[in-house]
């Protein structure tokens, strides 16, 4: 266990979703209380003991999160149970950019490969991609139908962001 909720570690409460950088930095969503304990969250990957690091709130939101992925250009993207999808940039001024409104229904799992961020839309049975391309709000392309399509994990060689993706589905 890395990190879990006690007394002095406060910012997890049904954390949904996490992505790994570099084995080092670790951004979460949380399902609960967003609003005051965070929606999307980072802290270190590499604590010695539990609790050990301080967790960082990035976001705050009413609204509960779904997906998140971190991108090659150092955007964090997310999900939220309004269909939005937002991204953040964690280098230069941590500032929100919607990436997509009005158009996904059930956004669940992202995932990053190939210069592309991949959402699985639950609802309606489909996994798209919109490209990390900074600030720019784009309509996302779809990418393959698949029903029941939850969760996606983007296996990534080294740092060329090319691999594999997987799903988990959900009858």
């Amino acid at each position: 266990v890395l990190y879990r909720q006690s007394e002095g570690q406060s910012n997890i409460q049904n954390p949904i979703a996490l992505d790994v950088y570099d084995s080092k930095e670790m951004y979460f969503i949380n399902n609960q209380d967003c609003e005051s304990i965070g929606l999307l969250n980072h802290v270190s990957a590499v604590p010695t003991s539990e609790n050990e690091q301080h967790i960082d709130i990035e976001v705050r939101e009413p609204l509960k999160g779904w997906g998140v992925a971190y991108t090659e250009n150092d955007y964090v993207f997310y999900s939220q149970s309004n269909g939005d999808v937002w991204a953040i940039d964690t280098k230069e001024d941590k500032k929100k950019y919607v990436k997509s409104t009005d158009f996904f229904r059930d956004p669940r799992g992202l995932c990053y490969g190939d210069g592309k961020v991949y959402v699985a839309d639950y609802e309606k049975g489909e996994v798209y991609f919109m490209h990390d391309n900074s600030k720019v709000n784009e309509k996302p392309r779809e990418f393959v139908k698949i029903q029941g399509a939850y969760g996606l994990y983007c296996i990534n060689y080294d740092h060329d962001y090319s691999g594999w993706i997987m799903m988990s589905l959900v009858a």
